[in-house]
C-alpha cells in the first residue's frame, strides 16, 4: 500500500492477501508465493513463465501436496478436539477444509474439492451442537487421505465414496433436527 494510506486501502489489501492467495512455487532458487501475477489465460505468445518451467512445475505438484498433507494433519486433529465444548476447533476444521477446497480447485481435483466442500456444509450446519460427531469430519479427512494417496484411481469407487459421505452427512444432520 502506498503512502498515504486509508484505512479502506489497508483493509482491501489485507482482504487481498487472505481471500485471493497466490499459488506456492518451490524452485531452486526461490520458495515462497509466486511472484508473477497473471490475469489471462496462458497461450503460445504467452506463456505461464515461473509455474511453466518443468521444475517449478512438478514442485508446485510437491508443494500442493504437503500443503495438503499439513493441512489433513490439522483438521484430524481439530476434528478429534471439535465439539460442543470447543469452538475454536470447530472453526480451525472449518477453514482447513476450506483452505482444502480452495487448493483442490487450484489443482483441479474435483472429488477432494467435493468432500471438503461437504466437510465444510457438515460443520457449518452442526456447529458446535452437541449433534456435532468427530467421526463423520475423520471420515471425510480419511477419505481426502485416501484420494491422495491412492497413485491409480477410480470413478466408481470414488462415487461410492462421496455417496456414502453424503449419507452420513444428511443421516447426522436429521438427527440434529
Amino acid at each position: 500500500v502506498g503512502k498515504p494510506f486509508s484505512l479502506g486501502a489497508i483493509q482491501a489489501r489485507l482482504e487481498a492477501i487472505a481471500l485471493r492467495r497466490r499459488p506456492f512455487v518451490a524452485a531452486v532458487a526461490y520458495t515462497g508465493p509466486c511472484r508473477r501475477r497473471r490475469a489471462k489465460a496462458p497461450s503460445a505468445e504467452m506463456p505461464l513463465r515461473r509455474l511453466s518451467d518443468d521444475e517449478a512445475q512438478s514442485n508446485f505438484a510437491d508443494a500442493d501436496r504437503a500443503r495438503l498433507s499439513d493441512l489433513l494433519g490439522r483438521a484430524a486433529q481439530a476434528a478429534a478436539r471439535g465439539g460442543p465444548g470447543n469452538r475454536t476447533a470447530l472453526r480451525a476444521l472449518a477453514t482447513m477444509a476450506e483452505d482444502i477446497q480452495r487448493v483442490a480447485d487450484r489443482v483441479g481435483d474435483v472429488s477432494v474439492r467435493t468432500v471438503a466442500a461437504s466437510l465444510v456444509a457438515y460443520v457449518h450446519a452442526v456447529g458446535a451442537s452437541d449433534a456435532f460427531a468427530s467421526d463423520v469430519a475423520t471420515a471425510h479427512v480419511d477419505a481426502i487421505r485416501r484420494f491422495l494417496d491412492c497413485d491409480a484411481r477410480d470413478d466408481r469407487v470414488e462415487a461410492e465414496v462421496l455417496a456414502a459421505l453424503d449419507a452420513l452427512v444428511t443421516s447426522r444432520r436429521v438427527r440434529a433436527v
